[in-house]
């Protein structure tokens, strides 16, 4: 469910607002709003800049360490500005240091790298002999570049001479001396020094970035201090924007923010002790609350999902965590399709899972737990799948035991006509659950025939569409009758008689809508198209591997190669559809029928703890303000 939410706002003496935000902290119950447009204070900006500074040395640690001997000169780094202070630690300081060597040798090695690909044509020499040539000739010495098939021009009181050419690109390079340089030829503007001496300084760069690198290597060992330092920076941060949040007028300080209703007994009972003073309310339909989600226990673990997609429904809108977990699970066990595939994900899984445990014990994160548990559930779906089409690792049926293959149900997946029939089938009970969930919350306005007759609507499409493609399937009787009481339904009772004239554009796109219901019912036939290609794939580079005509101890480790390479790619080009195939068809299709936008916002608990540096932070704060 999407938990409810009340706005409250907190009231507290101004002298004794930073004790009050370190035990709202304590009690982690309130999301605070913050005025992300609101000019940023000097305090504001120094807590900013010290947690910036501290994430960026530890990510530019980790990168460096990350790397193989040989590989420093690989190494990017963002270049960003950030200001140091007193407060900034040692190792974060001289981890910024080198990071920022890093970035300068790399810009002035790309710069030089360039200029090198320009000159290199010319060759190496000295740019003042130009002058010399002018002073003594009355001559001016020109650099340029031509197609390859231009004749060069003549030139009486001049001299052309082609130094170079490159084939690929269609072109020669030359110098001209003369007076101006002929039409026809393009300039390239005089070197500021000789090329050697840019090949010199190029590698003096490189050097430089490379033991700037090998340095931040070093400092891996320091990094849990860093990572320590980084933690306690960004609570800094946090603390000093909820400060900037909390208002002051006169000798009474306020601050807003969201609490889940279930605790408000809770924070009243504080507010007592602690001589607060709590204003509670229902959020109003104009603002736009953040959003606290908690689905079933047993579903609970489509959070991951949710936030590693970066999505959340609105507040107003409807947690739709239970079909979107049981459907991405059946789109994941049919778009993968491979019982030995569902096998890697499983072991995948297991030794993942062991990993953490190793690293956290018992304290595994929620989030990652979460994860876990999706994966394990998704592994064991996609065997199950694979085991019911009998697809093995892309083997042809023809290499599988007679007496399996023959199974009715791996006869019945067997048939692409049952299998399309049955992607059309849970679209449309896809769809149906999105509009008879409309229904249940509608009734009892009048708009819930409406969503009963999108039902109708969906069905009836789903018996036109599978006649015209499945081959076999009988369209039933009724399917016309049903598909006109169903659009009378809609068109009658989608509006009430006093929105006719603000909304009454809807009803003209009703034909539109439901022609665009059938194309979301055809949209589910991806299911059976991107898994039969996965099958394909993997079965070719089986037929591939084992057609290799070699003596036996040269065709093993060449069909290994290939059965590898071409299974990995197939693999992972299966993770592709997930994202696209899975994902889609539960936020566009499902969710554009149950009015799901995922425009939501995260509630997040304050829990920021109070800094040690917190009078310096104070005093820099615009209204002066003191512990």
């Amino acid at each position: 469910m999407i938990v409810p939410l009340k706005q409250v706002t907190l009231f507290c003496l101004e002298k004794d607002k930073n004790e009050t935000l370190a035990r709202l902290a304590d009690l982690g119950m309130i999301h605070i709003l913050t005025d992300a447009a609101a000019p940023e204070s000097p305090g504001r900006t120094r807590a900013h800049d010290d947690a910036a500074a501290a994430e960026r040395a530890v990510n530019a640690i980790r990168s460096a360490a990350a790397l193989k001997p040989g590989q420093s000169h690989t190494l990017a780094l963002r270049k960003i500005s950030v200001r140091l202070n007193g407060t900034t630690p040692e190792p974060v300081r001289r981890a910024n240091a080198l990071a920022d060597a890093c970035c300068e040798a790399s810009e002035e090695a790309d710069a030089l790298d360039k200029t090198i690909a320009r000159y290199a044509p010319f060759g190496s020499f000295d740019p003042s002999l130009a002058q010399n040539i002018k002073k003594q000739i009355g001559r001016s010495v020109f650099l340029f570049s031509a197609p390859e098939k231009m004749v060069m021009p003549t030139v009486e009181d001049g001299w052309v001479d082609i130094l170079s050419a490159n084939d690929s690109e269609k072109t020669v390079y030359g110098v001209f001396i003369g007076k101006s340089l002929p039409e026809g030829l393009d300039p390239i503007a005089l070197p500021v020094e000789p090329l050697d001496r840019t090949r010199s300084r190029f590698k003096e760069a490189m050097c430089r970035k490379i033991k700037a690198v090998e340095a931040l290597a070093a400092m891996k060992s320091e990094l849990p201090v860093i990572e320590e330092a980084a933690k306690s920076a960004a609570e800094a941060n946090s603390f000093a924007l909820a400060l900037e949040a909390m208002k002051d007028v006169g000798p009474i300080a306020h601050i807003t923010g969201y609490v889940d209703a279930r605790k408000c007994e809770k924070l009243l009972e504080e507010a007592r002790e602690q001589g607060w003073g709590i204003f509670l309310r229902d959020p109003l339909p104009e603002e736009n609350p953040p959003t606290l989600l908690e689905p079933p226990k047993v579903f609970r673990p489509v959070l991951a999902i949710f936030k590693g997609l970066g999505i959340l429904p609105c507040y107003t809108e409807t947690d739709i965590s239970v079909p979107f977990y049981a459907f991405f699970t059946i789109f994941f066990a049919m778009l993968i399709g491979d019982a030995g595939y569902g096998a890697i994900i499983l072991a995948l899984t297991f030794f993942g899972h062991r990993s953490l445990k190793k690293k956290f014990g018992v304290n595994i994160p929620e989030l990652a737990k979460g994860a876990l548990t999706l994966f394990y559930v998704f592994s064991f779906a996609t065997i199950a799948y694979g085991l019911l089409t009998a697809t093995i690792f892309g083997m042809p049926q023809t290499w599988l035991p007679a007496s399996y293959a023959a199974l009715p149900v791996v006869q019945w997946f067997a048939d692409m006509n049952n299998v399309m029939l049955l992607c059309f089938l849970l679209g449309a009970i896809h769809l149906s659950i999105a509009r008879l969930w409309n229904a249940v919350s509608l009734f009892p306005d009048t708009k819930f025939l409406a969503e009963i007759g999108w039902t109708g609507i969906v069905w009836s499409m789903f018996f036109i569409i599978s006649s015209l493609v499945v081959k076999g399937f009988q369209q039933p009787a009724c399917t016309i009758p049903l598909l006109v009481v169903s659009i009378l339904l809609t068109a009658l009772f989608m509006l009430h008689r006093n929105e006719l004239k603000s909304n009454g554009v809807s009803l003209g796109m009703l034909p539109l809508n439901i022609i665009s219901s059938m194309g979301d019912i055809i949209s589910y036939l991806r299911l059976y198209a991107v898994g039969l290609a996965s099958v394909k794939v993997a079965e070719n580079f089986d037929t591939m591997a084992a057609g290799i005509e070699l003596p036996i101890y040269a065709k093993i480790p060449v069909m290994i190669l290939i059965l590898a390479a071409g299974h990995a790619i197939n693999f992972a080009m299966g993770g592709l559809s997930i994202l696209v195939h899975a994902v889609r068809l539960n936020t566009l299709e499902f969710s554009g029928a149950k009015g799901v936008t995922w425009g939501g916002y995260e509630f997040q608990s304050f829990t920021a703890k109070k800094p040690d540096s917190l009078p310096e932070l104070e005093n820099a704060l615009p209204n002066g303000s003191k512990a």
